[in-house]
């Protein structure tokens, strides 16, 4: 399960989730799981555009989550590409 993916507000709308969402998709298939699952409240069609289908809808505590997976077998895993997608943040 791909679980909690936050993007902070001033980063949002630059792919960054999408890419997030695509390395572990990576990795799980290079550990050799066919699929990947996740839910989500609010952003079914962010992750619908990155390959992953609703396959299931849920109530969890009260909220209406998409419950999607994705396979693994349709990435291609473009070595080190995983490690830019956020860039580190300055804390100096």
């Amino acid at each position: 399960w791909l679980s909690t993916v936050v993007v902070p507000p001033a980063s949002r709308g630059q792919g960054i989730a999408s890419a997030l969402s695509l390395c572990i998709a990576g990795e799980a298939a290079r550990l050799g799981f066919p699929s990947i699952y996740l839910f989500t409240p609010h952003n079914e069609s962010l992750y619908g555009r990155a390959g992953w289908n609703t396959i299931e809808t849920a109530e969890v505590n009260g909220t209406a989550v998409a419950i999607m997976a994705r396979p693994t077998h349709s990435y291609i895993r473009v070595p080190g590409s995983c490690k830019s997608v956020y860039p580190p943040t300055n804390t100096a």
